[in-house]
């Protein structure tokens, strides 16, 4: 991989209609011809390849050529695109509702936000809530279908979920563990969605879940552990040996001192893609791939980030056509290019 550019004051940034997308300070600017979609917004996503931006007083949402305007204090985070549908809870003069866009014909229509708003939205009338109890109910009517207080899959002082809970196939994957420390208790449990009934669990594999190309995938330290979701079989990768040469030593003349800093991986921030992982490090600036299957490490990095005093971190990584992308907590987007086929 070759470093091929670097842009500063970058908040973010995604790929819309296949081209490169990012928010300089508070404008969003489309690659490669550097155009301005819209000025002055503070946030932005793209989702299923509709673009949607925030600002203080409006939702922007673009797709098949057309836009469409929801005025309004919204938070872009509180919004889900399922099929055609786009959902997220609001004021609009000063009165809280949950919003609905239809996309395809641009309707909006809207509903009392109460009792709750879903975290998590299946299709358009069957949506989670995740607390201390899972409950699985219609966001607009409130039906409620089945709810699971989860301190009786995990008995606990305190249990609570920890990451995103992951849906495939009608299967409901989360990780629980005891957010008190007063012991080691957790668990990575698979219900049922229609029916809540505990199909799988284990206290071995679990941690912060990300499913990537049909696996779920929880990665700690130099370990990898891959779950097939469909026959519950777990692969454990022991990475140790083929990255201790990312371990760091530290020279401290002033107590003649050499501390060793071991690599530990982000939990949160890699992408899995054709059998290659895509890391970057916990706390720290290197970031590398890593081939699956053989357990090669392939390419490895530390990226320049100016953070002064501050511990420098990896914000986010996507791996795109046959580039690399690494924003920083500088706001500094690093873009690398593959030099061989990897």
């Amino acid at each position: 991989m070759r470093l091929v550019n670097r842009l500063e004051n970058i908040f973010s940034f995604d790929f819309f209609n296949n081209e490169l997308v990012f928010q300089q300070e508070s404008k969003l600017i489309l690659q490669p011809e550097g155009s301005i979609i819209e000025e002055g917004i503070s946030s932005f996503l793209v989702k299923n390849n509709n673009l949607i931006t925030n600002n203080t007083e409006q939702i922007k949402l673009y797709f098949s050529d057309k836009s469409i305007n929801l005025e309004g204090t919204f938070r872009l985070a509180n919004g889900f695109l399922v099929d055609e549908f786009y959902f997220n809870i609001g004021k609009v003069n000063k009165e809280r509702k949950t919003y609905v866009i239809n996309l395809e014909s641009g309707e909006i229509n809207d509903f009392p936000s109460k009792p709750y708003y879903p975290h998590q939205i299946l299709k358009k009338d069957k949506a989670f809530i995740f607390s201390q109890k899972i409950e699985f109910y219609n966001p607009f009517s409130g039906e409620v279908f089945w709810n699971k207080d989860i301190s009786e899959l995990l008995k606990t002082t305190n249990t609570e979920i920890y990451g995103k809970p992951q849906i495939i196939n009608n299967k409901l994957f989360f990780f629980l563990f005891d957010s008190s420390h007063q012991t080691d208790e957790r668990i990575t449990l698979c219900l049922d969605v229609e029916t809540k009934e505990v199909l799988w669990e284990s206290k071995k594999f679990g941690g912060w879940l990300t499913t990537f190309e049909d696996k779920i995938y929880a990665i700690k330290d130099k370990q990898v552990q891959i779950l097939n979701p469909e026959t519950f079989e777990v692969t454990n990768l022991d990475l140790q040996e083929q990255l201790l040469v990312l371990d760091k030593k530290i020279h401290k003349p002033e107590d003649q001192m050499i501390w060793q800093i071991p690599f530990s991986f982000s939990s949160s921030t890699y992408v899995i893609k054709d059998n290659h992982l895509y890391f970057t490090q916990e706390k720290n600036s290197t970031v590398g791939i890593i081939d699956l299957k053989t357990k090669e490490l392939l390419w490895h990095t530390d990226i320049e980030i100016n953070s002064g005093d501050i511990i420098p971190i990896i914000t986010d990584i996507k791996v795109h056509g046959t580039r690399l992308y690494i924003l920083d907590s500088s706001n500094t987007l690093h873009i690398f290019e593959k030099d061989k086929i990897i």
